[in-house]
């Protein structure tokens, strides 16, 4: 599923960008699914919203996620058999909205995994760029000593 260029760009950097993995139909439902989701809870879809296990809460987004491209990506990235879901969520952030979500380490609410052997997952349900507020990653912030939390 990676290629050898993508594998070194991961094994580098600790991140790699994969356009059109997930197929435009696709893309288009989980849109609509995502907006659902949003208007269900009532919150102002001005502002950054954060709405945590809402794949886990839909059978057959879950297993898509787990059995299909992106469970691929993941299992390719970890050298793995097999992947399980561990967290999720809908991070709803409007264009141009001031609001962020401050640099931050993911292994420091992952502690408890020895080894840490995770991968995270971003699908960008609209085009995102620096001017409307993308998702920053540290190039080999992978490697950065953490604290053994277990």
């Amino acid at each position: 599923m990676l290629t050898t260029l993508q594998r070194e760009a991961l094994d580098a950097q600790g991140w790699v960008l994969l356009p059109s993995v997930v197929s435009a139909e696709a893309l288009r439902e989980l849109q609509r699914w995502a907006e659902e989701q949003l208007k269900a809870t009532g919150h102002d879809t001005e502002s950054l919203v954060f709405l945590p296990n809402a794949v886990r809460d839909h059978l057959a987004l879950n297993q898509w996620m787990l059995s299909g491209p992106l469970g691929a990506i993941g299992r390719a990235a970890l050298g793995a058999q097999s992947v399980r879901l561990l967290q999720d969520g809908i991070l709803h952030k409007p264009a141009q909205c001031p609001d962020n979500v401050p640099w931050h380490c993911d292994h420091t609410y992952l502690g408890y995994l020895v080894p840490p052997r995770v991968v995270s997952v971003r699908v960008a349900l609209t085009s995102a760029s620096e001017q409307t507020g993308c998702l920053k990653i540290r190039p080999g912030s992978h490697r950065w000593a953490t604290p053994n939390l277990a």
